[in-house]
Parts: C-alpha cells; sequence; structure tokens
C-alpha cells in the first residue's frame, strides 16, 4: 500500500501541515490563515479549510504515517469540526508506538532521541532541538525514522533478491506477467494450434535470449499457467553421445513424476486420456465404476491396494486400454509393455512400488524381488535403451492425443556448443528430428543463446533447423519501468515499499545493469549493504565506494548495536 508521512503543529486546531511521499520528498506544506499569531506574509498561508481539502486529496487511499499519531488526529478532528467538514476514517501508522514495540529497551522513543540514537539524516544534516516542532522538519525525520524501522524488521527474513536463478519450471519464484507478455501468448497460441490440427502434429520453437534474460522464468510461467491441463516436461543437456534419446526420456519420466497438487503429471495424464478410452465404448457396469472414478480423479474407489478388487478392475482397465491401443496403432515393439508399466504404475498407492515402476519405465533393469512385487517382466541385456526411449516418449504423447498437448521444454543447452561435446551435439539434432517424426501433439521449445542458436544453425541441416525453429521468440531487455516492477514483485512478501529500501541512487545503479538477473544481482547486493550493513564488495569499486562519512555511520552503528547487546 501507498503511504505518506504527515506532521502537523497547533493546539486545539491545525497551525501548519507538512506531508511527505513515500520516496521522502516534501510534496506539501500549509500554513493556516486562521490560527492566531501567523505572519501575513508566510508563504503557503492558506485558510484552514482549504488547507484540510488539499490534505484530503493528497492522502486519499494511502496509509498515513505519524510520530506519536494520537496528537496529529486530535488536532485534524478537531479542525475538521471547525470547518464544518466531514473528518473521513484515515488510516494511520504510528512510528511512536512502533518504535516502543520494536526497541522497548530505548530510555526514550522521542522523534529526537531516536533520530540522534539511529544518526539518522535530512539532508545530510542530523537532528537539532531547535529546529524540531516544524512540520516540515518533523515530516521529514519521522520518515526517516520509519525507513530505519521497516528496514531493521527485515534483518531476520531472507534476501528476496538473491534467488535469481530458476533452475526449472518446477519452481516456484515471484513472477511479474507484463515481462514478456506478449513471448507467453504466442507460446499458449500454438499450444491451441497444436491441439486445432486434425493431424496433431508438433511444433518448435526455438526462445532465444542472452544469459540471464529469464528463458527458464518463462518456462516456468509456462507450467504455472498450464500444469492444471497441460503435462510439462522439462530435458537438461545429454551428456552422452550414445545415450542421447534416453537421456531425454529419463528426464521426461522425472518430470512426469512431479506433483501437482495432489497428483503427479503421469497420474492426471493417465486418468485423462484412459478415462476416455473408456468413455469411447461402455460395455459393463465394471466400465462405468472405472469411468466415475476417473471422472472424480478418485482412484481410492477402485479398492484398496493389495485387494483382489482393485486388481481386477486394474486387470480390465488395462485389457481395454491395449484394446483401444490395437485398434489405432501398431501392436509391435515395446508400446504394449510400457502401457503395462504405466497401468501398474497409476495402479499402486505405495511409494516403493512408484519408485521401481518408474525406474522399469526408465528401461532400468530391475534385482528379481523388485521385478516380482511389481509384477513386471525385467528387461533384457541386449535391450536398445534408445529404441525404447523412442518408442516410449511417442507411446506418452500418442496418450496425450486424448488430454492436451505435451510442452517439451529442452533447457541449459550451452554446453552443447563446447568442442569435445561435437559429437552429443550433432546426435542431439537428429534425436530431435527423431522426436518431431514420432511423437505427436507436442510443443517442443528450445531456450538457446543467440551465440548457441547461430552455431545450431550452422551444424545442423534444414531438416532439424526447420522443425525446431517453425516459430523464434527472441526476449529482449526490459526497461526500466518493468525492471522496477519486477523489483516490487520480488519485494511484495515482506511488505515494505522499494523508495524505503533503496535510496534513488541505488536504483539508479540496480536498474541500470543488464540482464534481469543481472538487475536482481545488483539488488541481492543493496539489500545486503542496507539491512545487514554488509560492504558493497559486489559492486564496482568506481561506483558507490564508502566515502569517510559513511564508514564512520557504518562503525558508530556497530558500536550502538555492540551497546545494545551488552545491555540485553
Amino acid at each position: 500500500m501507498d503511504f505518506v508521512v504527515l506532521d502537523t503543529e497547533g493546539k486545539p486546531e491545525l497551525s501548519e501541515l507538512a506531508i511527505v511521499d513515500s520516496q521522502g520528498r516534501l510534496i506539501y506544506e500549509g500554513f493556516s490563515s486562521d490560527y492566531p499569531n501567523h505572519n501575513k506574509n508566510l508563504p503557503n498561508l492558506k485558510s484552514l479549510k482549504t488547507l484540510l481539502t488539499e490534505f484530503l486529496s493528497l492522502v486519499q487511499g494511502k496509509k498515513i504515517v505519524c510520530h506519536y499519531a494520537l496528537h496529529d488526529i486530535e488536532i485534524l478532528q478537531s479542525s475538521f469540526r471547525r470547518v464544518g467538514l466531514f473528518c473521513p476514517k484515515l488510516e494511520y501508522e504510528c512510528t511512536w508506538e512502533k518504535a516502543k514495540s520494536v526497541w522497548s529497551e530505548l530510555e526514550s522513543h522521542s522523534l529526537e532521541y531516536l533520530s540522534k540514537h539511529f544518526n539518522l539524516q535530512v539532508n545530510n544534516r542530523y537532528f537539532v532541538r531547535d529546529m524540531a516542532h516544524v512540520a516540515r522538519y518533523d515530516a521529514q525525520f519521522t520518515y526517516q525514522l520509519y525507513r530505519q524501522m521497516m528496514i531493521e524488521q527485515l534483518k531476520q527474513k531472507p534476501n528476496p533478491f538473491s534467488a535469481s536463478r530458476v533452475d526449472t519450471p518446477f519452481q516456484t519464484h515471484p513472477d511479474y506477467f507484463a515481462t514478456y507478455r506478449q513471448e507467453y501468448l504466442t507460446l499458449e497460441s500454438i499450444l491451441a494450434d497444436i491441439k486445432l490440427d486434425s493431424n496433431r502434429q508438433s511444433k518448435g520453437v526455438v526462445v532465444i535470449g542472452e544469459p540471464g534474460t529469464g528463458k527458464t522464468h518463462l518456462m516456468m510461467r509456462l507450467a504455472n499457467e498450464r500444469l492444471a491441463n497441460n503435462r510439462l516436461l522439462f530435458i537438461r543437456q545429454p551428456n552422452h553421445p550414445k545415450a542421447v534419446l534416453h537421456h531425454i526420456y529419463s528426464r521426461i519420466l522425472e518430470s512426469l513424476v512431479q506433483s501437482v497438487g495432489s497428483a503427479t503429471q503421469l497420474d492426471y495424464l493417465i486418468i485423462n486420456s484412459f478415462y476416455k478410452i473408456l468413455s469411447f465404448r461402455v460395455t459393463s457396469q465394471k466400465d462405468q465404476e472405472i469411468i466415475k472414478a476417473l471422472q472424480d480423479k478418485n482412484l481410492d474407489a477402485l479398492g484398496a491396494e493389495g485387494t483382489g478388487r482393485r486388481r481386477d478392475y486394474w486387470q480390465h482397465i488395462e485389457k481395454r486400454i491395449n484394446e483401444w491401443w490395437a485398434g489405432h496403432y501398431s501392436s509391435g515393439g515395446f508400446a504394449l509393455a510400457i502401457l503395462k508399466g504405466i497401468v501398474k504404475y497409476c495402479s499402486y498407492t505405495d511409494p516403493r512400488r512408484k519408485d521401481i515402476t518408474t525406474r522399469w519405465l526408465a528401461a532400468n533393469i530391475l534385482s528379481k524381488e523388485e521385478a516380482e512385487l511389481v509384477g513386471l517382466p525385467n528387461w533384457g541385456e541386449d535391450l536398445s535403451q534408445e529404441a525404447f526411449s523412442l518408442e516410449a516418449i511417442s507411446v506418452l504423447a500418442k496418450l496425450s492425443i486424448l488430454d492436451e498437448p505435451l510442452i517439451i521444454v529442452f533447457d541449459q543447452l550451452e554446453g552443447l556448443g563446447l568442442s569435445h561435446n561435437r559429437e552429443i551435439l550433432l546426435n542431439f539434432g537428429e534425436a530431435i528430428k527423431e522426436i518431431f517424426t514420432h511423437v505427436p501433439n507436442s510443443l517442443i521449445i528450445l531456450n538457446m543463446f543467440p551465440d548457441r542458436w547461430e552455431q545450431f544453425q550452422a551444424s545442423f541441416d534444414n531438416s532439424i533447423i526447420g522443425r525446431v525453429s517453425q516459430y523464434q521468440i527472441y526476449l529482449r531487455q526490459p526497461d526500466e519501468t518493468e525492471l522496477e516492477a519486477i523489483l516490487r514483485v520480488k519485494l511484495q512478501a515482506l511488505d515494505i515499499p522499494l523508495e524505503l529500501l533503496f535510496s534513488s541512487e541505488d536504483l539508479e545503479d540496480i536498474l541500470g545493469q543488464k540482464p534481469i538477473r543481472g538487475v536482481l544481482n545488483r539488488a541481492a547486493d543493496y539489500y545486503n549493504y542496507r539491512v545487514r550493513q554488509i560492504p558493497l564488495a559486489s559492486v564496482k569499486e568506481n561506483l558507490h565506494k564508502l566515502d569517510s562519512k559513511e564508514q564512520l555511520e557504518q562503525q558508530l552503528r556497530t558500536v550502538q548495536q555492540q551497546q545494545q547487546k551488552l545491555r540485553r
């Protein structure tokens, strides 16, 4: 909430008032011509009614911060009554009350004492008693005190700017939706095109941006907004030239077992697709009961794990799935075995059985005991993991046709451009081509640095480049207004205005950084400096170097903190 700092003088009615905005700037100063003994040549001399009317226009919808607010409220209420104006209900915050709570050990909580105790300054000058009880002067020092108090409360809270990197789309970070809004809407529109396409052909997008511009953050937004409907699969750079497809499929399985609410992505994919398969042809009471459980997303209704009732239901599901698959696709290869494993995974509630089944689905050879526990045949030593992986990805995509398009994100690929990874790079390109050929109903996204994208274009033929780059999205550097909004979003959880935390000089330096991650990293440095008095070691030496006065202030703060600890 926006705020202003107010100070009033006079008794019982208003003599003068001053208002400071949330950035510490004096935005109003006025004197009442109705108050006795005022010099007629005093600037900003106005009738009491005019003062109060202008006061209301400036504080409307804002919190009002005062030091010993009860005094200011009484003066304002008395003044409103005198001129016959209605005094609306306003929100006040009192720095005197707050100081008593935060620094109860101090011997006084007057504005003078607190200003001197914390070495507060206005216009590079410390508090002088002879200047007190002038509305402008007291309002400006109250602002500095309020800022000090708000920052003091942050010392036990985490730095909101330090988590500047999004490592996976499944993380949660504060998000300013106006940044890259059009780029996000483009991705959503491509998803809609895939769903509306009768052939359900997959489409490719290259998202291009310098390091730290927010490519993975954009994928996080896509996950947060779309996981209720779509399944998002996140794949980092492969590291073995002979196992690129297996690496991709293994990362897909890791993504599918990510929780979305009370279930995993794989649970939702299977529940939605199985529901559609069984609904195509309802032949028995058992079909109806299973459909009802799937519709309610309540698989417990099919019986407790280990019971004959549950085994009977899931055997029926497996039979119906196999019939549907045989009627739409080839029954050769690994497809039916993969479907059996998927059915087994969903039929279990025991985490150990689910984990074993997931490893089986990743083509890992189980121990004899594990294979018997989940009721699946072990893979042979001669299994081609690359061929198996491609078919498994294809099976998942074909099931998704009954659900929603898959979102397959390839990220953190920069290492593929290194000379020693040349073979992995070329095999990765071939793997992507295979995926586009055999995997339908998918939005396939490659997050790339500009120079790496140029290298990819030079390394691959048009059969690969044309597929992965049907759409190209370039992430630009946000302007300062957007960057400032991102900082505000990051601060929301701490309930402190940006202007109270950082000075205008701080913000100028912070917002001058590139890219977004650079802005957040610099903000993290300044946060540590303002809140925890950690020197700005990571900031360029020629910027914001501590002068002798700042060094003295830091030393004084240290001495005061040590004194307070000794008193306790």
